[in-house]
């Protein structure tokens, strides 16, 4: 299973000032930690789902991550390799057993999920929410307040444009088991998709602009909390 393991060290890049922690899976020291795109039901994954957010934390703190998200099929038994995954979709999807067992084993195993609604599709958070009552039920569900950390660790995303819409805090949950954080989830797009290009476009729904910086935070946050 994923165990954070802490350097007792504090890294000063680019005025930010990070506590930097390394991850190692089965007792093997990560380099680059590994970040995974999590594939689920008929194939939906992170497709539109932009990874400019790991070049950040290279460039700005002393983690070393891989810069690309890595497709992993939720139910064969992998995700555990992995020190954070990206868990999102546009539309309705239900997890099956398997899926659902190897979730929950990976996030109390020590692992860390990203999870975003495409475009902030409504009817993938409703299934998100019914999922993850089934995953871990009884799990602390808590909306992140604009004086937590993930907010401003290494970016401060305090406030955001919107696709639609004016400036604002972007909407952040949550999910705890034990007293740590698991997983946070946002209603709110985190795709980044006018950094993607191509096919990949939040034109009939709504993302962060600064989604990118907000990724990049959570990243570091999953691993120095």
């Amino acid at each position: 299973m994923v165990v954070m393991r802490w350097l007792d060290s504090l890294v000063l890049r680019a005025g930010v000032c990070v506590v930097v922690c390394m991850c190692w899976v089965t007792g093997v020291l990560a380099e680059p930690m590994g970040v995974a795109r999590v594939v689920y039901g008929d194939g939906k994954s992170a497709v539109c789902f932009s990874e400019g957010f790991l070049g950040l934390v290279n460039e700005r703190t002393s983690l070393e991550v891989g810069e690309r998200l890595e497709p992993v099929v939720l139910g064969e038994g992998r995700l555990e390799r992995f020190g954070m995954a990206v868990w999102t979709g546009e539309g309705e999807r239900r997890l099956s057993e398997a899926e659902r067992a190897e979730l929950r084993g990976y996030l109390m195993g020590g692992g860390f999920v990203l999870a975003s609604a495409g475009c902030s599709s409504r009817q993938w958070s409703a299934g998100f929410r019914r999922e993850m009552a089934a995953v871990l039920p009884g799990a602390e569900v808590v909306r992140m307040e604009e004086g937590h950390p993930v907010f401003t660790v290494l970016f401060d995303v305090r406030r955001s444009l919107f696709r639609r819409g004016g400036v604002r805090l972007p909407e952040l949950w949550s999910v705890s088991v034990g007293g740590r954080v698991v997983m946070v989830f946002s209603p709110d797009g985190l795709n980044d998709a006018d950094a993607l290009g191509g096919d990949c476009c939040c034109c009939g729904g709504n993302e962060v602009k600064r989604a990118a910086e907000l990724n990049a935070n959570v990243l570091v946050y999953a691993v120095t909390q």
